[in-house]
């Protein structure tokens, strides 16, 4: 999968310091509906947005766990339409660094309940759907609360300005569906 963009200290504190660390490994997806509408995690303690999706925990594939954190998170089951791209992240004030693979996918059937954390309870995430330009917009508008929310936005509003830019065959069809 191509490295779509790496985010360090510098871009967020200016900072050269990086941590060594190994990576978290995630998967995402931008979400389609049957109406073209992307999935949103709503996190409205924090007033801010993000592409759902998490971490793959040990023993399962990218896919799998995209497949389980899609379902917990959205309560939608999906399927994969095609990989887009991976975001490493390097944040050297918490010495972390993550990788997050990209996925596009569709939802599989009807849309069902999300089953968040109590930490996800407690700071009032919720799933919202919007079309890829208002997606664009809340993320891109959004002011980040902390330095673990400016990583996330820089993130993910890199795979959706490389969607935005992307021509290849593949996505013509998912530009047309979403509006570009």
């Amino acid at each position: 999968m191509i490295t779509i963009r790496k985010i360090t200290d510098k871009d967020i504190l200016g900072s050269d310091v990086i941590s060594n660390n190994k990576p978290k490994i995630s998967a995402r997806a931008i979400l389609l509906d049957d109406t073209s509408n992307i999935a949103l995690m709503h996190v409205k303690k924090r007033k801010a947005y993000s592409i759902p999706g998490g971490g793959v925990e040990l023993g399962e594939d990218l896919a799998g766990g995209l497949y389980r954190e899609i379902l917990e998170e959205t309560g939608c089951k999906c399927m994969i339409v095609r990989e887009i791209g991976v975001i490493s992240e390097n944040r050297a004030r918490h010495d972390f660094t993550h990788d997050s693979y990209y996925y596009l996918a569709e939802v599989k059937g009807e849309k069902g309940l999300p089953q968040l954390t109590e930490t996800e309870i407690q700071e009032e995430y919720e799933v919202v759907w919007f079309c890829f330009t208002d997606c664009m917009e809340l993320i891109g508008r959004q002011k980040p609360v902390n330095y673990q929310f400016e990583f996330i936005k820089q993130r993910d509003l890199s795979v959706l300005n490389y969607l935005a830019a992307e021509y290849d065959p593949v996505c013509l069809e998912f530009r047309k569906r979403v509006g570009l």
